[in-house]
């Protein structure tokens, strides 16, 4: 079967085919590319064998006249890096010589996998297309980055929306928006459950005008006022009045809401009725006073039992002081072995049984 020769030129081929192999007729690497060099120096003078491996097509017993005969064929030979194989595709070419010349180009599936291989797109011929399509796939990747980073993005705001929308739903505080001239632009259902006005009645109005009454602390809400007024977050506690005209005590907490450009874009607050817990404050201070001052011991413990509190009577009758008995119970310390055993039991009883008890 005749062969076509083509003459060598190292220059021409170094230009044209970067990532050329020159092979003798004993398999022997004579010369090789500047680029496949550069991606594996020391090529020229040893094995074709020893570097690389032939893929397509499957030849068993490698030699010279059956690669031969593969002139016409697409060739994949993988090079040996390290432990890595690096793909290359091409065809063979007889030579005037006698001998068989690569022409081919590695082919890879990311533009990061060039510079592993101490490649630069300098290294391939101009009019090789693996540059374009890396380019492609290099604007996919960043592309692909920049989808990912928006699909993050949109999934914290849907998050935050969520969180959001579960705050504005529920029942168990009133809360509100408003425009950037404090008038309400929309409130929950928690806010007409707590004031009794609908959101028909309210909206244009500023919150300050519907909640404000007799009994509202004047400086409070000029504090409250300043603060709006002034892009600022605040957390006041003041009496509001409900649209029947009967008043609670209310935390008030205002946040600013701005945009990417810093702009203030309305208000969100929240409203709680703490007028409850603040009566419960109260006489939990009374008596804590009463309890202070009475001669006769005085202990508070927590549901296990385990003292919390106690005041100056028990410490001047048991000598013990607060820091001592604190998180401990009472009968741990002042047991002794003359505490009698009925009286123990008797207590452990009651208390056990939530009861009050007398002795």
């Amino acid at each position: 079967m005749g062969h076509r020769k083509v003459q060598f030129d190292r220059e021409q081929f170094n230009r044209l085919f970067p990532f050329f192999v020159l092979i003798d007729t004993h398999l022997t690497i004579v010369d090789a590319g500047s680029s496949i060099s550069k991606m594996k120096p020391g090529l020229v003078n040893t094995p074709f064998q020893d570097h690389f491996k032939l893929m397509r097509p499957t030849i068993e017993n490698l030699d010279f006249e059956q690669l031969r005969e593969r002139i016409q064929e697409l060739l994949v030979i993988h090079l040996a890096k390290g432990s890595d194989w690096v793909p290359l595709r091409g065809q063979l070419e007889y030579m005037a010589n006698g001998q068989l010349l690569f022409l081919g180009s590695p082919w890879f599936n990311s533009p990061d996998e060039v510079s592993q291989l101490n490649l630069s797109f300098h290294d391939f011929a101009l009019h090789d297309p693996l540059v374009d399509l890396l380019h492609v796939l290099k604007n996919q990747e960043i592309n692909t980055v920049e989808l990912r980073e928006l699909l993050n993005r949109v999934n914290r705001q849907k998050n935050e929306l969520k969180r959001l929308s579960f705050v504005a739903s529920s029942d168990e505080y009133g809360v509100l928006f408003t425009e950037v001239n404090g008038n309400i632009s929309w409130v929950n259902q928690g806010y007409t459950r707590l004031t009794g006005f609908d959101m028909s009645e309210i909206q244009g109005k500023t919150a300050v005008s519907v909640l404000r009454g007799p009994r509202t602390e004047k400086e409070v809400l000029r504090e409250m006022v300043n603060a709006f007024y002034e892009g600022k977050n605040f957390q006041v506690e003041l009496t509001c009045y409900r649209k029947d005209g009967t008043h609670f005590l209310g935390r008030c907490k205002g946040q600013a809401v701005y945009n990417k450009a810093g702009k203030l874009i309305e208000y969100f607050a929240i409203i709680e009725d703490i007028t409850e817990a603040k009566a419960r404050e109260e006489q939990f201070r009374i008596l804590s006073l009463i309890a202070e001052e009475n001669q006769n011991g005085v202990i508070i413990a927590d549901p296990e039992g385990k003292v919390t509190w106690m005041n100056k009577g028990f410490e001047l009758m048991s000598g013990y002081k607060l820091e001592e008995m604190k998180g401990k119970k009472p009968g741990e310390v002042l047991q002794g072995p003359a505490t009698n055993p009925e009286t123990v039991r008797y207590l452990s009883h009651q208390i056990a049984s939530e009861e009050s008890f007398l002795c």
